[in-house]
């Protein structure tokens, strides 16, 4: 009985095509994630090893500045092109597609540059604020805010082509492994560059050679359709999907990163790097929500421009039901062995124990109740993803202002939480009420 349903399971499976490419798309992403994921962690092991808590927090500190800059730098470009190539490609339009492509990386160099005579002009007002770093750092992260722009665009073109296993490479593995390899490099063959300095240059010449490549890749992909028929697509269609986008990628990094932000003004540069550690680890059970992310997002977009909702739920429903059952057992192995792991880093980081149990509730609601973002973006339903974003990184600065000062690092914690459910659990009722299905798995609930 139970082999003929195993067979039955099986042969259905075998006859969907798209749960067929679901299921191969995430598997060579979620191997990626996981050599990316150890490559970040030990780059991370290394600069809390050899440098100390405080470097740490102040690499964290300045790349965040870097990607708020090469943020309005691609102005959404990278997430609207997403969206337009799956599109286009579906329906065969080469010529848009090409024309598109072009556009975007001409306004995202436009505005990239203009990104960093803001950051020069204003840089002095950011730097009151993160009392810890200093002008090298700007200056440095100065001459890295184009090609980080042009990163993300290109990163996002071989996930809308389904490129899967160059898109994981890229946006998942080549920053880490090409930063600690520099970092290595410098820690045996000293430079004249300040010893504090050396994490975040590794990291933007990571980003060089991370870009260099992706150029020489994608410049093969994009050559084979020279001979479209050229098909106009207007700046002000690229526009008008990118800004909204562009700030609802304002209130997710705001999200994502407003608790470092905060302690970095409002505590110090060692709370940073003992919190940024317990963050990493936090994120380790979403390493499947990301691995079908990468794949499901341009299934999202596919589905949609072909007007298909029936298959668009089904898809949902697949990735978060497999998103489920690796993120919750995940998530209770780390939870009880977080000590354990916090003892592989010096003793500066045992306080981020608590840490972690609280980001790990957050991000275990996160994935259960799948790609609520992702959907909404490729749907047409990006203004109300951005006015859910709005209201979430609010309550998240809010909630960080009040606990911070009472509670430290933990108040840091508890506000990431707080936001991230309320962010998860709105859009999901949104998809509910205007999609017509909701994109929670959980046993009990789902038949």
């Amino acid at each position: 009985m139970v082999r003929k349903l195993v067979r039955e399971k099986l042969g259905k499976a075998n006859r969907d095509v798209h749960f067929l490419e679901l299921l191969k798309g995430s598997s060579i992403s979620f191997v990626l994630k996981i050599f990316g994921m150890g490559a970040g962690y030990a780059l991370t092991w290394y600069i809390s090893e050899y440098y100390g808590a405080i470097v740490l927090g102040k690499y964290v500190l300045a790349l965040i500045v870097l990607q708020v800059f090469s943020m309005f730098g691609k102005a959404g470009l990278d997430i609207a092109l997403l969206r337009f190539i799956a599109s286009f490609s579906a329906q065969e339009k080469w010529g848009m597609l090409r024309n598109a492509y072009q556009k975007s990386v001409a306004l995202t160099l436009i505005l990239s540059t203009l990104s960093v005579f803001v950051m020069y002009f204003f840089g002095g007002q950011l730097l009151t604020l993160l009392k810890d770093l200093n002008d090298a750092y700007l200056n440095w992260a100065m001459l890295f805010v184009i090609p980080m722009s042009i990163y993300f665009i290109h990163v996002q073109c071989f996930r809308a082509f389904k490129k899967i296993k160059q898109f994981s490479f890229y946006m998942n593995v080549a920053l880490p492994l090409f930063t600690l390899l520099f970092l290595l490099y410098f820690t045996n063959y000293p430079v004249a560059i300040e010893t504090e300095l050396l994490p975040f240059v590794s990291y933007g010449l990571a980003i060089l050679l991370t870009v260099s490549l992706l150029l020489i890749s994608w410049t093969k992909t994009i050559l084979s359709y020279r001979s479209a028929i050229y098909e106009e697509i207007s700046y002000k269609l690229l526009l008008s999907t990118s800004l909204p986008l562009l700030l609802s990628q304002s209130m997710s990094l705001i999200i994502g990163w407003t608790d470092q932000i905060m302690l970095g003004t409002m505590a110090t540069a060692q709370d940073v790097g003992v919190y940024n550690v317990a963050f990493k680890f936090s994120l380790l059970p979403t390493v499947v929500l990301m691995a079908i992310n990468s794949i499901a997002t341009p299934k999202f977009a596919e589905f949609f421009g072909k007007g298909d909702l029936e298959g668009l739920e089904k898809m949902t429903k697949q990735s978060t039901k497999m998103i489920f059952w690796f993120s919750v057992p995940a998530s209770v192995l780390i939870i009880l062995f977080r000590d354990y792991l916090l003892g592989f880093f010096p003793d500066e980081f045992a306080s981020a124990s608590l840490i972690m149990l609280v980001l790990i509730i957050g991000q275990l609601v996160n994935s259960v109740v799948g790609s609520v973002g992702y959907i909404l973006q490729m749907t047409g339903h990006q203004l109300i993803c951005q006015n859910i974003l709005i209201v979430s990184a609010i309550m998240n600065v809010v909630l960080n202002l009040v606990l911070i000062p009472e509670f430290g690092i933990l108040g840091a914690a508890l506000a990431s939480m707080s936001s991230m459910v309320f962010q998860n659990v709105t859009m999901m009722l949104y998809i509910r009420k205007r999609l017509g299905f909701y994109t929670m798995y959980l046993p009990f609930f789902n038949k």
